[in-house]
């Protein structure tokens, strides 16, 4: 992923580019967890629906809803 230069608005924001936005599947009203590490500042997506985490890696690994369904359903079988 390319780096991009933003700068801090009057309020401290930052937007975050769409590109970056659409390849996380973030959207508007998605909550961010933000930590200060010893590199620099760390922002992750914090993801409800484990189906939006989909295709986040490429594709290859699911094959569909119904399947990806079944591999959640399976992961946190006996959890609940």
């Amino acid at each position: 992923m390319e780096s991009v230069t933003k700068k801090i608005g009057d309020r401290g924001e930052i937007v975050l580019p769409k590109k970056l936005r659409q390849h996380f599947g973030m959207q508007k009203d998605d909550e961010v967890e933000i930590i200060a590490t010893s590199s620099g500042i760390l922002i992750v997506p914090l993801v409800k629906d484990l189906k939006k985490l989909a295709g986040i890696c490429g594709t290859g690994g699911m094959g569909d809803e119904k399947e990806l369904d079944a591999t959640i359903d399976a992961l946190f079988a006996g959890t609940g």
